[in-house]
């Protein structure tokens, strides 16, 4: 409170120091500002204060906020096309221009190129109403290093007819407050790689910041499980840094098949893919999608002499407990359940049976609800999956 209060009546101060040298008649009214916001704030008393006492302290009072300012702020003039006229010191320590080379310059020599014009235009155009201007500004430096602060524009009027004589931008340097804004909107992204926004949607938690291990709920959903056939054979084969760099750039495949249908990766187990969706027919259009660029992503490996991949793809549909695993140290987001388990079952039987895509009947069924598969899925017949009492039906999805 206290210091937002003082940074104000520092504004108010040096815009009288300003007057008190350049215009007689606006210094009275000045004086009278500083002289009452000091008394209600009882800087001072000025209770049966003679007159020139009163004005001595004033004049006192605004040269001490007037060296604050100095100190404390960044401080410039401008003419009516925004050529500098005036810089304090504290402006040309941070911006690294010496006072000469910003004396008649436009102002826009420290306009950083990230700021967009749009912004500036509304600044102008409130000036110019002859009304104060709040913003955010990125500037830059003579050496082209950025640097953040909060300004204030003041349109300065003629006593005599009001027109505006020219503007004063007073600043505070908040940097350091920028930059660790960035820096957590970075850590924020950075950690949507680990728990995706959808994953929390699901959930039901709105940031991340407020999920914890007990968050948790049921949901129907389809579960896709993917993985590479024989993928020890061939990683037996290649060095380790290959054979990482491999699995990622088919992961960069596969990836945007479970994203342009509206899943969202579960976890990468391995050299495989977990994947959760709402609707079963986006499940199965994702399988069917992984097959079809799998097969341009091989044709382009062939040309460099390198071996195919194959995959299997499994899916089942049912309901499945979502919510965060682990303690307040460390957690994930995943799903479990039975549903869980027969997908990764059913993708396990692509290793004996012919067929890139299995589905069982239940994520047939569902899908038929959105659209008919009737001439793209052929029965594989009724399968005893391990950890089952009864047999379920699978399907495969043919091209």
């Amino acid at each position: 409170m206290i210091s937002g209060f003082l940074f104000k009546f520092a504004r108010i101060s040096f815009l009288f120091f300003y007057f008190v040298n350049q215009n007689k008649y606006l210094m009275t009214q000045y004086q009278k500002i500083i002289l009452s916001v000091a008394y209600e704030k009882k800087i001072f008393n000025i209770t049966n204060m003679p007159s020139a006492v009163t004005i001595e302290n004033t004049n006192n009072l605004a040269l001490q906020y007037q060296k604050a300012i100095d100190v404390a702020t960044i401080v410039s003039k401008t003419d009516l096309k925004g050529r500098i006229k005036y810089a304090n010191d504290e402006f040309c320590r941070i911006s690294c221009f010496n006072r000469d080379e910003l004396m008649g310059r436009p102002h826009n020599i420290v306009r950083h190129k990230d700021m967009p014009k749009e912004a500036f235009k509304d600044m102008w155009a409130t000036i110019k109403s002859k009304q104060p201007w709040l913003g955010i500004v990125k500037n830059r430096t003579k050496h082209n290093d950025a640097y953040w602060v909060n300004t204030t524009v003041y349109p300065i009027l003629n006593s005599e007819d009001a027109s505006i004589d020219e503007y004063i931008a007073i600043r505070s340097n908040i940097t350091e407050l920028e930059e660790q804004k960035v820096q957590f909107e970075n850590l924020i992204e950075a950690s949507r790689k680990f728990v995706p926004e959808k994953l929390l949607e699901l959930i039901e938690v709105s940031d991340i910041t407020n999920i914890s291990a007990n968050s948790g709920r049921t949901i129907e959903a389809s579960i896709l499980f993917m993985d590479i056939l024989d993928f020890t054979g061939i990683s037996e084969k290649q060095d380790p840094a290959l054979v990482f760099q491999d699995l990622n750039q088919l992961f960069r495949v596969l990836e945007p098949c479970i994203l342009e249908n509206d899943g969202v990766i579960d976890k990468y187990v391995g050299d495989g893919i977990m994947a959760i969706f709402v609707d079963a027919h986006s499940a199965v259009q994702a399988g069917i999608l992984m097959k079809e660029r799998l097969d341009i992503f091989n044709q382009d490996r062939a040309k460099i002499g390198k071996d195919p991949f194959n995959i299997g793809v499994g899916i089942h549909s049912g309901s499945v407990m979502m919510g965060t695993v682990g303690t307040d140290r460390r957690m994930n987001v995943t799903v479990i359940g039975d549903a869980v388990n027969t997908a990764s079952r059913i993708e396990r039987l692509t290793r004996k049976i012919k067929g890139h895509l299995l589905i069982s009947e239940e994520t047939l069924l569902k899908a038929h609800q959105i659209s008919d598969l009737e001439n793209q899925v052929r029965p594989v017949g009724k399968v005893l999956l391990k950890g089952k009492s009864k047999p379920i039906r699978v399907f495969t999805v043919i091209d």
